[in-house]
């Protein structure tokens, strides 16, 4: 295998990752159903294997780089998911009623503003499908990045999802 700087980086972050959660399920003794994880897990080692392919035997870095970036956030994906499982049940006392007071300091009160939205289904039907369809969005940019030639933006992409994933997990979890 023969990755690039950027994507062995990214991968070795989240092997670090899947190590941290066989850790944490072992020490909070979870049972992970791993067959929860084995599709997209597969689909994403299938990207990987494309990416090689055309990044080895053919030569193709169009490809090969495109490939490999979406199996890399397709393993991201799968490994935030877990490590977010698994910090669950939180075991703090939760600061949302502090949040929420800073966010009523500057005028903004969640409860209300959903309750607005609610009377709007057709604005939420736009909204829900939005959300449904980032994932096709994200491997279509990434793609189209590919095929541009721009591997720079392509890392740097990875890189803002996965550490921004890790950081919102972690704001989760407080």
């Amino acid at each position: 295998m023969r990755f690039e700087r950027d994507e062995a980086f990214l991968l070795s972050v989240l092997f670090m990752m899947a190590v941290l959660c066989v850790c944490l399920a072992a020490s909070k003794q979870v049972i992970v159903a791993v067959s929860d994880y084995q599709f997209r897990s597969s689909i994403a080692i299938g990207a990987l294997a494309i990416g090689q392919f055309f990044r080895i035997v053919r030569v193709m870095p169009t490809i090969a780089a495109p490939a490999t970036a979406i199996g890399i956030f397709l393993i991201a994906g799968q490994v935030m998911r877990l490590f977010n499982y698994l910090l669950l049940p939180y075991q703090f006392e939760s600061i949302d009623a502090a949040l929420a007071s800073i966010d009523a300091s500057f005028g903004y009160v969640w409860s209300e503003f959903a309750n607005r939205m609610s009377q709007y289904r057709w604005a939420t039907g736009i909204l829900r499908n939005v959300y449904i369809s980032s994932y096709a969005q994200i491997l279509l940019l990434i793609t189209l990045l590919g095929v541009c030639k721009k591997t720079t933006a392509i890392s740097r992409f990875l890189c803002a999802n996965i550490f921004g994933g890790i950081m919102t997990i972690c704001i989760w979890f407080l």
